[in-house]
């Protein structure tokens, strides 16, 4: 009983860590997802799987396990290179609505601008 213990352990302790390649991929389905619809709740939910990553990289660096804190490292930094490009589009995006939403202000007001200066016509005496 004491040696199957033994051997669940380790695998019990593997399930239970969150690996970082699914954090990862996680991830990049939420970038993509926020890309789409970029909402607050996606914000934070991405925010928040940074988080998870940057303490991933500063366990694996207080292990001593630079390499592999590098890596990850790298693939953190592609992740938030392609956030930062997704908040941009959604940036540009919401800024084309508002300003398309002003010409169309501009465009009434004009059109509105005309119709009170647009001559009456006067009846003919004959």
């Amino acid at each position: 009983m004491k040696n199957l213990l033994l051997l669940l352990l380790p695998l019990l302790l593997l399930v239970a860590c969150d690996s970082p390649q699914k954090s990862i991929q996680a991830l990049q389905r939420d970038i993509a997802a926020y890309s789409i619809e970029p909402t607050p709740d996606a914000e934070q939910k991405i925010e928040a799987g940074f988080e998870k990553l940057d303490a991933n990289i500063s366990k694996l660096n207080a292990a001593g396990k630079t390499s592999e804190a590098d890596a990850l490292q790298r693939k953190v930094d592609s992740l938030r290179s392609q956030y930062d490009t997704a908040r941009l589009a959604g940036s540009l995006h919401k800024a084309r609505h508002v300003i398309e939403g002003f010409g169309q202000s501009v465009k009434t007001l004009g059109q509105q601008i005309g119709e009170v200066f647009k001559p009456t016509p006067t009846p003919v005496n004959e």
